[in-house]
Parts: C-alpha cells; sequence; structure tokens
C-alpha cells in the first residue's frame, strides 16, 4: 500500500529564490541609507565647522553717535566697534559699510592712512555738490595799451586777495614776475617764475625770446599764460605778446576721480572748466552766455567725462546780475556719477600689543566715521550694515531721534531712555 507524503513545509525552488531576492534588497537599502546618514552627518560636522570658523570672525557693535548736531542736523556718523569673543584679526580694507537713510544709501570702503576729517584725505562720500558765487577767473590782454617792464608797475586786472583793489606785477630780475597784493601792508611780493612750457628759465633781458608759458602758479592765488615773441629787453607787451592772467579755481567738495586730490572748477566769461587732479587736461563747456559783457541768463546741462569715463553730470541755470561772475542765486548742481560711493576713515580708541595699523585684533575698539549721502534730519529710520567676505551682514538699525539736540554730538544706539 503506498504511503502518503505530507507536503507540509515544502518551500517551491522559486518561492525561495524570491525571498533571497527580496532579503538581499532589504540589505542593500538598509546599507545605502546607513552610508547616507553617515554622509549627512559628516556634511552637517563640516557645515558647523566652517560655520564655527566663519563666526570666529565677528564685529561687535558698541555704540552708534551723530555729529554735527549744532545745527539740528548730522552730517557724521561714528561707529565704535571691536572684534567679538576670539575672533581672527580682520583686515578692514576687506570690511565695507552701507549707511541708508532717506536720502539714500552710502557705499563706503576703508580710506588707508586715512585722516579723520570730512575731505579728500579723510571720510567722504560723494553727493550732490551746489556751487555758490563764482566769478570769472580770468582776464585777458591781447595787446598791452602800456608794456609790463621792470621799471614799474602793471595791473593785473584781478584783485588777488578779494579786498576790493586790483592787484598789480612787474618783470623782477629778467626771469620771474613779481605779484603785489594791496591787503599786504609789507608789499612783500609773489613771485613766479617765467618758465616755459619747455622747462627753461627766461632771461627776458635777452631779445628777442620766444615764449610759451601756460599756466604758470602764482603762489596759491592765481596762474598766468604768457605766449609770443619779445620785442625788447625786460619787456612783455611792445610786439603783441598774449598775457593771461587767472585766479585760483574753486576747491570741490567730492574727489570725482578717487585719486585723495583736490579737484578744482571755474568760470571765464563762455565757458565752465573742470580740472579733475589725476587727469592730464581739463574739461570744459559753453555755459551759454558771456558774463563779461553784463547779467546773463544760462541755460545748460552737460556731461563731464573722460576719455569715455563719466565723473559727473552738471546742471547750470538762471540768471546772473552783473558781470564777471555767476551768482550763487543761480542753480549750478554738479552730480557724481557714482553718487553715494565713498570711503570711511578709522580712529584706534584702544590698542592692543599686536596693532597693526587698519587691521582689527582682538584688543583693538576702533571709531569708524562715515558721511551720509546728505544731512540727517530728525525722525529718520537708519541702518547700518557691515559686509565682510567670510561672515554675513550685520544689521544695526538706528533712529536719529525725534528731536536734534543742539549740541555737537548725540548717541544714537543703544538709545538713551529718557525719565522726563
Amino acid at each position: 500500500m503506498a504511503r502518503n507524503i505530507s507536503k507540509k513545509g515544502f518551500i517551491p525552488i522559486g518561492t525561495l529564490f524570491l525571498l533571497i531576492t527580496m532579503l538581499l534588497i532589504i540589505t542593500f537599502v538598509i546599507s545605502s541609507v546607513a552610508m547616507k546618514t553617515k554622509a549627512l552627518e559628516q556634511d552637517s560636522f563640516n557645515i558647523a565647522k566652517k560655520t564655527k570658523e566663519h563666526s570666529s570672525k565677528y564685529i561687535q557693535v558698541l555704540q552708534i553717535f551723530a555729529e554735527d548736531g549744532r545745527d539740528r542736523t548730522y552730517n557724521t556718523i561714528m561707529i565704535d566697534m571691536k572684534l567679538f569673543g576670539d575672533s581672527s584679526p580682520l583686515k578692514l580694507s576687506d570690511v565695507f559699510l552701507i549707511l541708508s537713510s532717506d536720502s539714500g544709501d552710502a557705499h563706503v570702503q576703508l580710506r588707508e592712512n586715512s585722516q579723520i576729517n570730512n575731505s579728500v584725505t579723510g571720510y567722504l562720500t560723494l553727493e550732490d555738490e551746489e556751487l555758490g558765487l563764482l566769478e570769472n577767473y580770468q582776464t585777458m590782454s591781447d595787446v598791452f595799451t602800456t608794456s609790463l617792464d621792470d621799471a614799474s608797475n602793471h595791473t593785473t586786472g584781478f584783485d588777488l586777495d578779494d579786498d576790493g583793489t586790483i592787484d598789480n606785477m612787474t618783470i623782477w630780475n629778467a626771469s620771474h614776475l613779481a605779484f603785489y597784493q594791496s591787503s599786504d601792508a609789507t608789499d612783500t611780493p609773489v613771485f613766479a617764475a617765467l618758465m616755459n612750457d619747455s622747462g627753461d628759465l627766461l632771461d627776458l633781458g635777452v631779445f628777442p625770446q620766444t615764449i610759451s608759458i601756460t599756466k604758470q602758479p602764482v603762489g596759491s592765488i592765481g596762474y598766468f599764460s604768457i605766449y609770443g615773441t619779445t620785442g625788447a629787453g625786460n619787456t612783455i607787451g611792445v610786439n603783441g605778446e598774449r598775457f593771461f592772467t587767472f585766479k585760483s579755481m574753486t576747491e570741490l567738495k567730492n574727489d570725482f576721480d578717487d585719486d585723495g586730490q583736490v579737484d578744482l572748477v571755474a568760470v571765464n566769461a563762455t565757458h565752465v572748466i573742470f580740472q579733475l587732479s589725476s587727469l592730464p587736461s581739463e574739461m570744459n563747456f559753453a555755459h551759454g552766455g558771456n558774463l563779461s559783457t553784463g547779467a546773463q541768463t544760462l541755460d545748460a546741462e552737460e556731461t563731464i567725462q573722460y576719455e569715455g569715463t563719466r565723473y559727473a553730470d552738471v546742471t547750470l541755470s538762471g540768471d546772473t546780475t552783473a558781470a564777471n561772475q555767476i551768482d550763487a542765486s543761480v542753480t549750478f548742481t554738479v552730480s557724481p556719477t557714482r553718487l553715494g560711493r565713498g570711503f570711511y576713515a578709522i580712529e584706534y580708541l584702544k590698542r592692543d600689543d599686536r596693532w597693526q595699523q587698519d587691521m582689527l585684533n582682538r584688543g583693538d575698539i576702533i571709531r569708524v566715521y562715515l558721511e551720509p549721502v546728505d544731512t540727517i534730519g530728525e525722525e529718520e529710520d537708519l541702518s547700518l550694515r557691515i559686509i565682510h567676505p567670510n561672515i554675513g551682514p550685520i544689521f544695526k538699525d538706528f533712529y536719529s531721534g525725534e528731536i536734534v539736540p543742539n549740541q555737537q554730538r548725540a548717541q544714537l544706539w543703544p538709545a538713551i531712555i529718557s525719565n522726563n
């Protein structure tokens, strides 16, 4: 009799293969998840390490002041700061500041070895500049009615010292001009060399002499130019020589070419002239009138540029009231192309033993001076951003106050709470 064999516990070979495959897949997935988790942990560790490195360079703002409040507006912001904790030293040339006010944003960087003043050698932000009274800085005599010599004085055509009297000049020692200012009680002349543009010092005792002198300085009071050929010894003017005298040009507040040197502006009868200190030649444009003939109506809009680089836009509009001047009431605005850009200056209030100029070390406390785009008045919300490539931006919001106190300096942050 045949025996019945039970199938209980029997697993078909196909099912067995399926189970083994599933176990392998689960093992692979678990292994992959474990590896991924470990990689994420390592990434988190690296991020934390980098964050710690970045956080080790941290600037702490201590106080923010404003100055000068004596005219009920602020024109300078001062920030006291130091490094936080065990921070690494910072090169201040890598630290950029943005001060936001109602007038706009001032974007400033360090001026190295700067002076603590609001000037082209200290802290400065480029802003719209409104020029006041400008006088015609140039007179010309194509042919002298009386020659200039070494025996008598000749008019310069100018009141060089602004005392209401036209000043005089004479030839001195055949090689110089002597300029006399009527306000000088000692009658001490200001000497200027008769130096040709070629660099040769003239000897007017020998004639004929060919003269080509372009804007030779007369101390700090003006310039002169002479062109032509002399016709007699120690004399200029008998042979049709052209002679120009100039008053000093007017200094501009802005440093348009960003070189730490003063830029200049002047007007003559027909043109406005700009002299930027880093450029080899002047830039000029016609202002639309002739100031030498009397009151004029002026209307001009021009761009000051050199070899494709724009420096400023100029607006000139209004009526003059007298000859050879542009009145202060005439709109004469010079707007920088890089409006709001500029430099801050630093002062070390405390120096660490490891002090280095233009560095911020642990133990240093510095005061940063910067100029807003325009003066800050009452009830202005202000914002300061400190930017460095290795740390996130640092923000400080503060307030100018409901009333600007009539004092030179006021603390804006932390805010002072009055008990009254």
